[in-house]
């Protein structure tokens, strides 16, 4: 294993100056898409408490300074009315009482939420717990939704939040099908913007029109036990993007069914954990597109282990448009089970359409430990390494056993692999190359 991997695999990530420590539950990721499922629906869900993450039972209720109940603040929880309002309020109440507080959805009713609701947290004086135990409803049809063409659109959004926590057995149903057919995207299901210490746990999110939950510039979070299901048609529905300066993340135990990437990872994301992720159908995890449009795209230290992809159109994928700026780096795919994926493993560094162009965003130290599984018949190998000039470097492969594996192919990729390799490996052998930098990027 690559050495500059080792202490990325002590399960901890460092939160501005801190050490969030994260209990993780011992599940083990079976291929069968039933067993997973059963497997992980069981997950105890966790709360924030003080400075760190605790557990607690499942459908409990976090301790709390004060609680503030949406019915108190007049919602109906019929299914019809919009509560968008009571919402609103309780997050006002709860902002500014200061120590632990919880804004509680309720169990038996399901509460409507207009679209492009804003829960600010700037002035909070409040650690908020937003407790969904019930379920809470989209606005419906996109006539409904305001706003809807905007690329800000967002079903709801959590801006400048500190120490914010979505946690519960409920289910955040966006109700944002009539977006779908027409594959133009639509808004965002929820995003954190600006956010710090941010957590959603337990939950199940579906129906989104697009991207499920987005970061936007945020610094520590948990994503842990949560559920989110699109189904395989429903277009640009990544169940998680990590999408511009993203630092020091965890995403565990989670079960992903959407129309698009179950994980993707945007430039400026750095220290990030996946691990024990059940994503399928989708389109993989996936570290881009990087460097669309010549833009500087800067990712380093991403460690993904414990994944099983069943029936998707990728697997361990990165992508990077040609004449593209910056760097990716330390980047580690390990323990991955494969079933029916048509590209198992996959570097794409022409995503954005071949051509040839004198700058690239530069590939470094990117490993496939452990990948094993089965292949669907694809329009290319199931290992696939496509690199732009100068070529991708210290690239490891090792133990990788893919049936229906007819070939491997790679291009301009330097680096070794080892252990029992099927198909055969395909890299330039190149040990310790020297790692090239980006300027501006400092990875």
């Amino acid at each position: 294993m690559a050495e500059w991997m080792r202490g990325r695999r002590r399960g901890v990530v460092g939160v501005d100056g801190r050490d969030l420590f994260v209990l993780v539950l011992a599940v083990t990721v079976c291929v069968a898409t039933r067993t997973s499922e059963a497997a992980f629906t069981n997950f105890a869900k966790t709360s924030r408490s003080n400075n760190g993450i605790t557990t607690m039972s499942s459908g409990g209720q976090s301790s709390s300074d004060a609680v503030f109940n949406i019915r108190t603040f007049g919602a109906h929880g019929n299914g019809a009315s919009d509560d968008t309002k009571a919402f609103l309020a309780a997050w006002a109440k709860a902002c500014k009482s200061g120590g632990v507080a919880t804004v509680l959805v309720p169990s038996g009713y399901s509460f409507v939420l207009g679209s492009n609701t804003q829960f600010v947290g700037k002035g909070c004086t409040s650690k908020i717990v937003v407790q969904v135990d019930g379920n809470i409803l989209g606005p419906g049809d996109k006539s409904k939704w305001q706003n809807a063409k905007s690329a800000s659109a967002a079903w709801m959004q959590f801006t400048d939040c500190k120490d914010v926590t979505i946690q519960g057995t409920g289910t955040l149903d966006a109700r944002g099908q009539s977006f779908w057919p027409s594959g133009n995207g639509g808004p965002i299901g929820i995003r954190f913007l600006r956010g710090t210490n941010i957590a959603v746990l337990g939950v199940t999110i579906k129906n989104t029109p697009q991207v499920s939950v987005k970061l936007n510039f945020c610094n520590g979070g948990l994503i842990q036990g949560v559920s989110i299901i699109n189904p395989a048609d429903s277009p640009n529905t990544d169940g998680i993007h990590l999408q511009t300066n993203v630092y020091n993340v965890q995403i565990l135990d989670c079960i992903i069914k959407t129309g698009d990437d179950c994980i993707s990872i945007g430039t400026g994301t750095h220290n990030v954990i996946i691990r024990n992720i059940l994503c399928g159908p989708g389109h993989g995890i996936s570290i881009g597109s990087l460097g669309n449009k010549g833009l500087l795209a800067c990712v380093s230290d991403i460690d993904i282990s414990q994944v099983t992809f069943v029936g998707t159109l990728a697997g361990c994928r990165i992508k990077t448009c040609a004449g593209g700026k910056g760097k990716a780096a330390r980047i580690s795919y390990r323990d991955i089970k494969v079933e029916g994926v048509k590209y198992p493993i996959h570097i794409d560094q022409y995503y954005c359409g071949k051509g040839t162009k004198s700058e690239n965003v530069i590939l470094d130290q990117i490993e496939f430990y452990n990948i094993k599984g089965t292949a669907a018949k694809g329009q290319i190998p199931p290992v696939y390494l496509d690199c732009a000039a100068p070529g991708c470097t210290n690239v490891r492969l090792q133990n990788v056993q893919i049936d229906y594996a007819p070939g491997a192919y790679c291009s301009n990729s330097y680096g070794t692999y080892g252990g029992v390799m099927h198909p055969a490996g395909c890299l330039q052998y190149k040990l310790n190359s020297q790692s090239r930098s980006a300027p501006g990027c400092g990875v």
